[in-house]
């Protein structure tokens, strides 16, 4: 070519000289297409000629390209056709499929490393499908609604009062919001309750769900049978409502006639007018009953902050935007609302602002960092599953380097020696994807039933298409990681210059070496950092089940019952049942006492309102404090082994009483009468402050929102109010039997209510064990997967490192021969073997707990009563991974001892 003349454009010549120039007829090309170019360019000019070159080149490349991914292929010699005719022969795909069988000849000549490997991997497959097949569930999936990502969730804060850091809007508020806020599209508000339905003469306790109409425009959902209800037909007292698939099979065998029935919910008779599609059970997978209302904004009484609110943005709006028009609105609430002081006091006092969440970031709460945890932890073990694999690839290919010389002597190229190894190493992977997937297909249903109770969306989890294809991408990228390395130092040019180092006379090479090693140190620190990590949950766990939740549960058996509202409409009659139901339940085998409570302690939620309290030191500004209360009756606190630590428990004649009796906790006594005598002094949660309570009691504190929280200040009232049938009385609360063996006092406890009535429901029964159990079951659950995660990584590490130090020694076997047979003294050579595997250990176990220090911050809000950094557990772990080390150690080194001095020297 004349380099004073323009040439032909230097990308394509280069790519077409890649893809031809390693044949005659090829060389062929490229010459006819110089030569045209050239003519070209002195009849036409370079700009004629360029592009000419470039089509001709372009269709030249896109043949050889397609020949190559086909059955036919360009000749190799000159043998061919002039003008670079394709023929028949072996393409890519037949090449590949030679290669597949030749792979798995290989591989069932080696059924012991096949199987190995195979079942390794799929421990790592397996659980990474498992575990991610719920993060994808849980966090991944879209929500089944009309553009999931445009639904947010309005809450409300008042940093400036004690009350929770978000709760939830009162109606007037989802009112101007839905009005005046202009990124708002839609909006709507729901309560999640607890209400009896009763079809016939049958009633079960169902969770429902009190929804405003709006909600379903705003999420997009219609029912799958029937229709929504309307504003009209709500106004007017006909009471609709919509049922989910779920109690629709369960209880109407799916039977189409069930529109228009009437139905009793909530003690009152409704018509079901809609059936939701299956994936419909917002707001929680328990919901089975929709109950809708109409928001009337003439007759809103301001500051019932109980309901949640869910809002549809405009497209393109983001929650920030949303929230800076929410705020001027509720700046403006206490000028709307001037009529009620105290309503404006809150809002003022407590520096109310809205709060705005994505509705899936809500739904989904605390779980997320969880779940990314134990994704990241099973990738964890599935890497150094891979490793281990990969070690295995490396002791077979050193056993392979004599076949793998003669292939490259008869021509064989890099490129079809690294498919050689690629073939098995697919062949593997997919084998440990499928045992993996089968192994996943078990798991899940355990996972799940494992998992931490009311854990959202997980009727969502299954093996569905997403998951398929993860496994899928884990599977391949495990064939890349534990086959690729192998392949590509297995193949050099340099193979057979390496013989030398492939005998059993001398030491393995150091090139050779330093690769298996890595890989030990690698899994070494990974598995250190699972170590670390479970170690630190399991010292939270041992932490948390030390703490005293202010009360006994060791044998106290928990239920509710629902009295149905006909039955027993006052509050009077309802005081009555309970009362002769508790003393017939104190009349069975083995029972001490019998309580009741309103709000169970950890398993529900307390409510707080504000109160005036009689002499109470309060902060300035704050005549009315915010403080949670409860309703108990005469035995709660000896049921529940709470100490009284001054003055009395509740009596029955408190009930009659025209004065009404309260009894505090240790900390309300302590943060609002210090220095003071709490008993005898008043306290009223009446808006004119005429409802006055005496303090009877002081109680001591109880975890009431769980063992992780601090005890609030807690105001307890009597069951009954004071005032008979002018007052309250609870109507569902939860019951508190001590008694020895109380768990099997169950069956009597349903016989005694079907003795009363045959269609009462009976729900939540559980020991208060189980509940104090449930309530740090959130904390197990990572602990054990966590936990379970770390042993399957230490044993994994101890197998590679106990494989790595057997193979050296098989290696050395007449190295070791020689050097007894010099003199040297069996101690010397245990101590040789052991060095160098504990040499790798310690470097695998530093470089672990540098990634250990650094990675268990994000444990941090799963902890309690310790630190990521806690130098205890740090010490622990690495006492055991050292002591696991020098065992997996031991059986080499003492193989070593037992080599034949004389055997080795006749070798040499």
């Amino acid at each position: 070519m004349n380099a004073s003349r323009p040439s032909p454009p230097r990308w394509l010549h280069a790519a077409l000289k890649k893809l031809l120039a390693d044949s005659l007829v090829g060389r062929s090309i490229l010459g006819d297409l110089q030569e045209e170019y050239q003519r070209r360019l002195s009849a036409e000019g370079a700009f004629a000629a360029r592009a000419w070159y470039r089509r001709e080149a372009a269709g030249v490349l896109l043949r050889g390209l397609a020949g190559r991914l086909s059955d036919r292929g360009y000749w190799r010699d000159s043998q061919g056709p002039p003008g670079g005719v394709r023929k028949q022969g072996d393409g890519r795909m037949k090449q590949c499929m030679e290669e597949f069988k030749l792979a798995v000849r290989s591989l069932l000549r080696s059924p012991g490393f096949a199987l190995a490997a195979v079942l390794t991997l799929s421990l790592g497959i397996g659980a990474n499908a498992a575990v991610f097949s719920v993060v994808n569930g849980v966090l991944l999936d879209p929500l089944p609604f009309q553009d999931p990502d445009r639904l947010v969730i309005i809450q409300s804060s008042a940093p400036g009062v004690n009350a929770p850091p978000e709760f939830g809007v009162a109606p007037e508020f989802c009112f101007h919001y839905r009005n005046d806020a202009e990124a708002l599209e839609d909006a709507g508000l729901y309560d999640n309750i607890g209400a009896t339905l009763r079809v016939g003469d049958r009633a079960e306790r169902l969770r429902m769900a009190q929804v405003t109409l709006s909600l379903f425009s705003t999420l997009g959902v219609s029912p799958a049978l029937g229709r929504l209800p309307s504003a009209e037909e709500v106004k007017q007292g006909v009471d609709p409502i919509l049922i989910s698939h779920a109690l629709w099979t369960r209880q109407f065998g799916n039977d189409p006639e069930v529109l228009g029935r009437t139905v009793e919910a909530a003690d009152r008779p409704r018509v079901i007018v809609g059936v939701m599609g299956p994936e419909f059970t917002f707001p929680e997978d328990e919901t089975q009953v929709w109950l809708p209302y109409v928001i009337d904004p003439d007759q809103l009484q301001p500051g019932n902050f109980s309901r949640s609110m869910v809002g549809r943005v405009k497209e393109g709006v983001e929650p920030p935007e949303l929230l800076a028009q929410l705020v001027p609105i509720a700046n403006r609430m206490p000028e709307i609302y001037s009529s009620a002081p105290r309503y404006v006091d809150f809002l003022t006092r407590g520096r109310y602002r809205p709060v705005v969440h994505p509705l899936k970031e809500f739904l989904v709460g605390d779980l997320r960092r969880p779940l990314w945890i134990l994704l990241a932890t099973v990738l964890v073990v599935w890497m150094i599953a891979c490793a281990n694999v990969a070690n295995l690839f490396f002791v077979r290919a050193e056993g392979r380097q004599h076949e793998m010389a003669v292939r490259s002597a008869l021509g064989a190229g890099r490129v079809r020696l690294i498919r050689v190894f690629s073939a098995e190493a697919l062949l593997l992977s997919l084998g440990g994807g499928i045992a993996g997937s089968l192994l996943a297909w078990g798991a899940v249903p355990a996972l799940l039933a494992s998992a931490p109770p009311n854990t959202p969306r997980l009727n969502n989890v299954h093996l569905d298409a997403a998951v398929l294809a993860f496994t899928a991408a884990v599977t391949v990228a495990s064939a890349l990681l534990f086959g690729l390395v192998p392949a590509l130092r297995y193949s050099s040019a340099g193979i057979l210059r390496q013989l030398h180092c492939s005998g059993r006379k001398t030491t393995a090479g150091r090139q050779r070496q330093w690769g298996r090693a890595a890989l030990v140190v690698a899994q070494s620190a990974m598995a250190m950092v699972l170590l670390v990590s479970s170690g630190l949950l399991l010292e939270s766990f041992r932490q948390l089940a030390g703490v005293d939740p202010g009360y006994d549960p060791e044998d106290v058996l928990t239920f509710q019952i629902a009295p149905p509202n006909e039955a027993y409409p006052t509050p009077t009659s309802l005081a009555a049942f309970h009362r002769s139901f508790m003393e017939k339940i104190s009349g069975l085998p083995g029972v001490e006492s019998v309580g009741a409570i309103r709000n169970l302690p950890i398993d529900e939620g307390v409510a707080g309102r504000f109160w005036l309290l009689e002499g109470a030191v309060t902060p300035a500004g704050q005549e009315r404090p915010l403080i949670y209360y409860n309703f108990a009756s005469p035995d709660y606190f000896r049921s529940m082994g709470i100490e009284v630590l001054s003055g009395r428990a509740f009596q029955e004649r408190d009930e009659h009483d025209e004065i009404g009796q309260a009894i505090v906790s240790r900390s309300m006594a302590e943060t609002f009468w210090p220095g003071q005598d709490p008993l005898g002094k008043r306290l009223s949660f009446g808006n004119d402050g005429a409802d006055w309570q005496t303090v009877v009691g002081v109680v001591e504190d109880v975890r009431d929102a769980g063992l992780r929280e601090e005890p609030k200040a807690m105001i307890y009232l009597p069951f009954m109010g004071p005032k008979g049938d002018d007052d309250w009385a609870i109507r569902s609360p939860a019951y508190t039997v001590k008694a020895s063996q109380a768990s099997s006092l169950a069956p009597l406890i349903r016989d005694q209510i079907r003795s009363m009535d045959t269609v009462m429901p009976l729900y939540r029964m559980q020991t208060m064990e189980e509940v104090v159990s449930r309530s740090i079951v959130r904390l197990s659950f990572t602990m054990m997967a966590l936990g379970i995660s770390a042993l399957m990584a230490l044993a994994l590490g101890t197998i590679g490192l106990y494989g790595v130090l057997s193979y050296v020694v098989t290696r050395r076997t007449n190295e070791i021969g020689i050097r007894l047979a010099l003199g040297a003294r069996l101690g010397q050579v245990r101590q040789m073997v052991v060095m160098q595997g504990t040499s790798m250990a310690l470097a695998g176990i530093i470089l672990g707990l540098v990634a250990a220090g650094a990675l268990t911050s994000l444990l941090h809000d799963l902890l309690y009563g310790t630190q990521p950094w806690d130098p205890l557990i740090f010490s622990l772990t690495t006492a055991v991974m050292l002591l696991v080390s020098l065992l997996a150690c031991f059986i080499p080194a003492h193989r070593a001892c037992r080599v034949d001095p004389a055997q080795s020297l006749r070798l040499e």
